[in-house]
């Protein structure tokens, strides 16, 4: 009988930065593509125990001020504990390169007491704040192509094409810690409305390390439009790749960062941050 297992990765791109990855939203210099938008917007998450994808979201905080939130799956971030959580950064230097840089930020002792994300209440999603100290500010941009108004509520319908931008372990990596497009289509019947549950399947190829990628629809121009995130793959094991994917609706990530903004802002520390711009 087959199972849901989550996309998330123990090993992979970890490696790569000696266990630790990160993120920065930079603005990429030059015209670029809706999907191109997207993966500037789209990171590595990591705990010292799995791995997966997200992606970063401007929202409002509970004072009215704009803030970068993460969205991703609320099992990679369970498996933190006492931290720490790395997000991964694209950082473009002086010459127009773009490289990995890793940051890494632990919850505050003050916001152990309660957790410094929030969890849907049924779907596997969580969101939490970028709340950086003053000097890490200047270092790191949290630029993103995605806001509130671009979680696209529109009628899904099986059949229809969607893309996913995810970080596979199976893939050693991209230099500037891009993560990886693939698309397919709609599996399932109703995709959108009270009968589906907030929830909808994607035949495509998943590994683990995909938990949390953005699911949107393709245009060569415009803002994204963001339609959902990938919450698990359907397979035998938990090891093994899936051609089919499990989704969560737009509603779901309304939802949660309806319940983030219930929420103050936790403090947290500042254990790595990106160099200067070279």
């Amino acid at each position: 009988m087959k199972k849901t297992n989550h996309a998330t990765s123990s090993s992979g791109w970890r490696g790569a930065a000696a266990g630790f990855a990160a993120l920065l939203m930079a603005a990429c210099a030059g015209r670029t593509t809706v999907t191109e938008k997207m993966m500037w917007s789209t990171c590595p998450v990591a705990t010292l125990h799995g791995e997966a994808s997200g992606f970063i979201i401007m929202s409002r905080d509970p004072t009215g001020d704009d803030v970068a939130v993460v969205l991703t799956c609320a099992h990679v971030l369970k498996t933190m504990k006492g931290g720490p959580l790395i997000v991964g950064l694209h950082h473009q230097t002086k010459d127009g390169d773009v490289v990995a840089e890793p940051l890494i930020i632990i919850p505050a002792r003050e916001s152990l007491k309660m957790p410094f994300y929030v969890s849907h209440p049924v779907h596997d999603l969580a969101a939490f704040r970028i709340t950086l100290p003053k000097a890490a500010r200047k270092l790191v941009n949290l630029e993103t192509s995605v806001d509130e108004h671009t979680l696209d509520a529109v009628a899904l319908h099986a059949g229809d094409e969607v893309s996913f931008l995810g970080y596979p372990d199976v893939f050693p990596g991209t230099k500037g810690a891009f993560a990886l497009l693939r698309s397919g289509r709609i599996s399932s019947h109703p995709a959108s409305g009270p009968m589906a549950r907030g929830r909808f399947f994607i035949n495509a190829d998943v590994y683990p390390g995909d938990s949390g990628a953005p699911v949107f629809l393709t245009a060569r121009t415009g803002r994204p439009r963001v339609v959902g995130v990938l919450t698990s793959r359907i397979g035998p094991d938990t090891r093994s790749f899936s051609h089919l994917a499990l989704a969560v609706d737009v509603k779901a990530i309304h939802e949660t960062l309806s319940l983030l903004k219930q929420i103050p802002s936790m403090p947290v520390d500042l254990l790595a941050a990106p160099a200067a711009p070279r």
